[in-house]
């Protein structure tokens, strides 16, 4: 790993690196395995879609482990939002198969409190991401 985000390579393409942008981005959880384009000076780069069961072992994983949260926003909700129960986070990490705009349309993923102590949050995210 390289300092600021890139593996080996200088890649922040890979797999792994991505999940953690879109843990930080706070990404709907209907949209983390569509990926996204970035604008480079060189061209648009593609990244994604996802195969949703990769993504839900990532953040499987990471919620596991305290890193990531869970949480529903709606019109009225303080900010920042309650986090959802750990089991009911699993639960719906497990339902992968209906991760939609329709099923979970105001479910983000986020990065814990926990993570956040952290000196380097984003390296530590991308470090605990198993092997999918």
């Amino acid at each position: 790993m390289t300092a600021g985000g890139a593996d080996e390579t200088g890649d922040y393409y890979t797999f792994p690196w991505l999940m953690v942008r879109e843990v930080f981005e706070e990404s709907p959880l209907y949209e983390v395995p569509w990926g996204g384009v970035d604008y480079l000076p060189s061209g648009p780069r593609r990244h994604g879609p996802w195969d949703p069961a990769r993504c839900s072992a990532v953040l499987a994983r990471w919620l596991d482990l305290g890193l990531i949260e869970l949480y529903v926003r709606s019109v009225g909700t303080p900010h920042p939002p309650p986090a959802l129960e750990p089991a009911e986070a699993a639960r719906v990490l497990r339902d992968f198969p209906r991760w939609s705009l329709e099923r979970y349309p105001n479910t983000h993923v986020c990065p814990s409190d926990l993570l956040l102590r952290e000196p380097d949050p984003e390296k530590v995210l991308h470090d605990a991401a198993p092997a999918v």
